[in-house]
């Protein structure tokens, strides 16, 4: 089992955002209104097959 900080037993924990990052613009902005939902996590994948890690 993985340990996630701030769970309680009796909440949902929910991780968002974008499916891939695209920019650094991109991530702030999805960031900024995840917050403003009273979101505390975010997800971004960086890296997939089809993504270089040298367009960023």
């Amino acid at each position: 089992m993985s340990y996630v900080p701030n769970h309680k037993p009796d909440t949902i924990t929910m991780l968002a955002g974008p499916c891939s990052i695209e920019s650094a613009e991109q991530l702030e902005e999805v960031g900024a209104a995840l917050e403003e939902l009273g979101l505390s996590w975010i997800r971004g994948g960086a890296f997939k097959p089809r993504t270089s890690p040298y367009s960023f």
